[in-house]
């Protein structure tokens, strides 16, 4: 984000007006008042040889509104008084007015994007300096926020006839007060290692209030059942059961499988840059307009069908709220216009950047000072200059990874069942085992262990009805024996299974990852369990996931349409992350917040690197192979390591062990000299130095990819767009600016009874 002089230029927010109930500092409700001039500015410079005087103004209420969103933080966060805080937004408001003067007086002097106007700054409209684009983005911007607006008013408005239908109740579901019956039966809750339930005294012949629902760790609850007497294993069912006799209600369990990470969607493709010059058939209708409300015409569109059930209340509510605020479409609509302004002078300024020459030597001059910078560094000490060097050159501008690191994998872990963890730990524990012995204990587990998978459709928020439970009990379709989603047979087939994820080519799409498994979104997993290595008709999930990295190494020698090595790159990632969501059982793999960005470990360049040693030695030997390896030369099936750090160590303790078989993949190795010749490169690495033209960002596409030159360039060239625009804007707001001025008047009387108000 590029660094501005003016340090805060607040545009009124249509959100903060379109809700009733919100605490405000202060609250003016009369429309005189909001129209009431708080500040003014005057502009007054040289337009096409005459002079031209502009004027605006701030409105207290649009002061009022910005004060009440924001005085507090700068209160509670900056320790400003209220009273500087008010200062510091008047201040803010005035010089983006004043700011937007300026822009409309340099857009008509410079001809910007060819406009030709005649008249002075003073008699045109914003409106008339922008291109029809702009216009149509200022329009698709107020709808937009409006839209948004709208959507929360229908959420709130279905919210609430929800609760109306929830708080409406029939005598028959209502419960009985016991407190004055004669008899009564003690009716107790056994939550069988749950939180616990009060007992309860119920009259003869009444029904039982139905508790909280109790919790237990590593389970979900599935409801209340009869134990013991005649109806001992029976569901209770809390709307018809009666009490006539002392009464035991037992909780029933299901063990709890911890879905992991949901599958991340494909990143969305950045939208074109935007174009002030194209064409525009016919400008976007305005929200409140018929047109634009018309479901026929769709514009206006809404994820849930229900919504246009409630469109005409929230409309009309929406305009009740603006209406209370003394705004309408018009006032967003001018503000947004005004900032499409701004950014057109914004971009024309920066465009002088574009013009100058030179900055090829600036990037090499600034190649050689990180250079210099380095060697004198570490010229005098014990640290190897050459890595050092490569670390800082790579990862001061650019590159993703920590500048301490070697090398960087993908690790997918088939984690051991629990079972087997215990097995494992009674085994150390015993003290009589050796370590090799232990090792063939744990090989033997990783031969003939079983695989939970992923359902590549899950999705917490679906919903299912397909079950048999208790109308208010929590049915979890992975462990409710009375969910057909669960119940019924697998409908994957075992070829299916087989080949659980495939990377291959269509037309339509090209070469992508596909999923052939499938469940009920309501579905964490799969319902069959597959086996971790190839056994009789069945293809291992190791066996599988070195099969779809074959294939994208295949892929490069395809035929017809064959992908590049940094292409390959990029697939083995993406196929890499695949096989991670549908059978990784190591969450700290594909967190976003650890391990990198979620982006898999680091290995150091020397000594341990705080995991297991049979890891350390097979990524080592992986890494030295170069970026986009998997297989490596002895080692079992090639590619994965069968590892515990508890072996080793002799620990008991097996809490926080990786147990189980990982499956190791390099997806980066800084300074890859292999990779970086089959990429374009075309310079060598002479004395540890990585050349101008090295690729430090690996994209799908070759275009794409990001060399060193490319970076220091764009770094450069930025800061220069932000200098030019800095000296200017800075020269503007100082009265600097030959045959320019500029003032803010605020009205004192105005002001303090804002405050007295």
């Amino acid at each position: 984000m590029k660094k501005k002089i003016i340090a805060l230029m607040l545009v009124v927010c249509i959100m903060a007006v379109c809700f009733v109930g919100c605490d405000e500092i202060f609250k003016k409700n009369d429309q005189r008042d909001f129209q009431q001039a708080i500040a003014t500015v005057q502009y007054t410079s040289t337009v096409n040889g005459q002079t031209s005087t502009q004027s605006g103004k701030i409105m207290k209420g649009e002061f009022a509104l910005s004060f009440n969103n924001n005085a507090y933080y700068y209160v509670q966060y900056y320790g400003l008084t209220y009273s500087q805080a008010g200062t510091y937004i008047i201040n803010s408001l005035a010089q983006r007015e004043l700011m937007t003067l300026f822009a409309k007086a340099y857009v008509i002097t410079n001809n910007v994007d060819g406009l030709e106007i005649s008249k002075l700054p003073e008699n045109c409209t914003v409106r008339e300096l922008l291109t029809a684009a702009e216009v149509e983005k200022a329009i698709k911007s107020t709808n937009d926020d409006l839209k948004e607006a709208l959507d929360k008013l229908i959420a709130e408005l279905i919210a609430e006839d929800e609760k109306n239908a929830a708080s409406t109740t029939t005598p028959a579901d209502v419960v009985e007060d016991s407190s004055d019956d004669d008899v009564t039966y003690k009716v107790i809750f056994d939550s069988d290692g749950g939180t616990a339930i009060t007992t309860l005294n119920v009259g003869e012949g009444k029904r039982v209030a139905k508790p909280t629902d109790p919790t237990k760790d590593g389970y979900t609850f599935g409801g209340w059942e009869y134990f013991g007497g005649d109806k001992d294993g029976e569901w209770f069912d809390f709307s018809t059961d009666t009490i006539s006799v002392k009464t035991t209600l037992k909780a029933v369990w299901y063990e709890y499988t911890e879905p992991r990470a949901l599958l991340v969607a494909e990143e969305e493709v950045e939208e074109e840059e935007f174009d002030p010059l194209a064409p525009v058939a016919v400008q976007p209708p305005y929200f409140f307009s018929s047109e634009y409300q018309s479901r026929s015409n769709e514009y206006l569109t809404f994820e849930d069908e229900n919504y246009w059930n409630y469109l005409s209340d929230a409309i009309a509510q929406l305009k009740k709220n603006l209406a209370s605020t003394y705004r309408d479409y018009d006032y967003y609509l001018e503000s947004q216009l005004k900032t499409v302004l701004l950014e057109k002078f914004e971009r024309d300024v920066y465009a002088e950047a574009l013009t100058e020459t030179g900055y090829a030597e600036k990037v090499q001059a600034e190649y050689e000072r990180v250079i210099a910078q380095n060697e004198e560094s570490f010229a005098m000490s014990d640290t190897n200059y050459e890595t050092a060097l490569k670390d800082s050159l790579s990862s001061t501008y650019y590159h993703p990874y920590s500048s301490t690191t070697y090398g960087f994998t993908n690790n997918i872990l088939l984690r051991f069942s629990d079972e087997n963890l215990a097995t494992l730990t009674s085994a150390i524990a015993n003290g009589t085992a050796t370590t090799e012995q232990i090792k063939a204990l744990r090989d033997n587990m990783a031969q003939n262990m079983n695989i939970l998978v992923s359902n590549p459709d899950y999705d917490t928020e679906a919903t299912c009805d397909e079950h048999t439970c208790d109308e208010d009990s929590t049915c979890d379709p992975m462990t409710c024996p009375n969910h057909a989603c669960n119940s019924t047979p697998d409908e994957n087939l075992t070829e299916d299974y087989n080949h659980m994820i495939s990377f291959e080519y269509s037309a339509d799409e090209g070469w992508h990852v596909a999923y052939n498994v499938t469940e009920c979104a309501t579905m964490a997993y799969l319902k069959t369990e597959w086996p971790a290595f190839t056994t009789d008709e069945k293809i291992g999930v190791v066996n599988q996931i070195k099969a779809t990295l074959d294939a994208v190494v295949a892929a490069t020698s395809d035929a017809e349409n064959a992908i590049s090595y940094t292409e390959s790159i990029y697939w083995i990632r993406k196929v890499t992350e695949a096989w991670l969501y549908l059978v990784g059982d190591d969450s700290g793999g594909t967190s976003t917040d650890s391990n990198n960005g979620g982006l898999g470990y680091l290995i150091s360049a020397e000594g341990e690197s705080g995991y297991i040693n049979e890891y350390e030695t097979q990524a080592r030997s992986l890494i030295a192979l170069g970026t986009g390896s998997y297989s490596t030369n002895g080692t079992v099936d090639g590619f994965y390591v069968v590892g515990d750090n508890c072996i080793d160590e002799k620990t008991s303790d097996v809490s926080t062990a990786y147990a189980g078989i990982f499956i190791i993949v390099v997806s980066e190795v800084p300074y890859d000299t292999n990779f970086y010749t089959q990429s374009g490169g075309t310079a060598t690495m002479e004395n540890g130095i990585l050349p101008l033209d090295y690729v430090v960002t690996v994209a799908k596409d070759d275009e794409d990819n990001v060399t060193i030159y490319d970076t220091l360039y764009d770094s450069i060239l930025e800061g220069r767009k932000s200098e030019i625009y800095s000296i200017l804007v800075n020269q503007f707001m100082n009265d600097k600016l030959e045959g320019h001025s500029g003032e803010i008047t605020v009205d004192e009387d105005v002001y303090n009874a804002f405050f007295a108000g």
